[in-house]
């Protein structure tokens, strides 16, 4: 198997955090990465961290600030306990950079972004997912970012599984999408409606780009550059196209769009984005976007 790049582990804590980090490494050496130690220079590090005392925060601080002085090119990626209940902290950091899209809220979002010191681009009004995320991605643009993850923020996503994304992206792919239905995923119930919808539009994107999807409705990614690039101008904006429809688009662009299986929770927070009437208004407009476009396609190719 090919060589994809170089990857360094550091873990701390409890026995739990090492099992993380051997099966997160096993996975990224099945995918092609050679794990080094921190000095070999690698391409990610990956810190599994822990939060049990406060000796214990300062020393994943001091972790993770190690890793970019001895690695500055190298993506840090920061999972476990420090990670989910401390994230202001590691925003601090010199070389990680979160910012939070909030669209129109009315909750105080913006005020608790900013106050934890974290970078919030606020929206007038409610643009939905779509504007949100086009707003997010050209705000990375400005601030010179080469790869962009996008996490919801209802709790669903797991902050362990950016590690993941990352190693695809590293590994060539364009876009990286989290599936919650790939071999090796975790459960994920969903009702059986919502499921037949799903299926439908993975046999869509299949049918229209060739790409055997298995959760074209997972708003959990990462992308590169030029992908960023790309989708700053043409993201879409209406809900289910900024998911289902942005597979097609980046392949139809030339760039590879690949799955990692991740694990996601329950929500924890907010209300769903769409209720059902408008659910159903987006699932049809999307089917008839599409297979317009697909016409369009061989009208055109047709005539050239």
């Amino acid at each position: 198997m090919a060589n994809h790049g170089r990857v360094a582990f550091e873990t701390l804590g409890c026995k739990l955090n090492f099992s993380e980090s051997s099966a997160l490494a096993n996975g990224l050496i099945e995918a092609g990465y050679a794990r080094v130690a921190m000095e070999d220079h690698p391409d990610i590090v990956v810190v599994n961290t822990c939060s049990v005392t406060d000796h214990a925060d300062a020393k994943c601080r001091n972790i993770v600030r190690r890793a970019k002085g001895a690695n500055p090119e190298a993506t840090v990626v920061v999972i476990g306990c420090y990670a989910q209940l401390k994230p202001t902290e590691i925003a601090e950091i010199e070389g990680l950079v979160p910012v939070d899209v909030d669209d129109g809220t009315s909750d105080g979002t913006a005020s608790v972004a900013r106050n934890a010191g974290v970078a919030c681009v606020r929206l007038p009004f409610n643009l939905g997912v779509g504007g949100a995320v086009r707003t997010g991605l050209r705000w990375a643009l400005e601030h010179e970012a080469d790869t962009v993850v996008i996490v919801d923020a209802d709790g669903q996503h797991d902050p362990a599984d950016v590690a993941a994304l990352l190693a695809a992206i590293e590994a060539g792919a364009g876009l990286a999408i989290g599936s919650r239905f790939a071999a090796d995923a975790g459960d994920y119930a969903v009702g059986g409606t919502r499921r037949r919808a799903m299926r439908i539009l993975n046999r869509l994107v299949r049918s229209t780009t060739g790409f055997a999807a298995t959760d074209a409705t997972s708003g959990f990614r990462a992308m590169n550059r030029p992908v960023v690039e790309y989708l700053a101008r043409e993201y879409p904006v209406e809900y289910l196209a900024d998911t289902v429809e942005v597979i097609i688009l980046v392949r139809r662009a030339g760039h590879e769009v690949v799955e990692v299986p991740v694990s996601m929770r329950e929500r924890s927070g907010g209300e769903p984005s769409a209720r059902r009437f408008r659910l159903v208004f987006n699932f049809l407009r999307l089917l008839v976007g599409i297979a317009g476009g697909v016409l369009v396609g061989r009208r055109d190719g047709g005539r050239s």
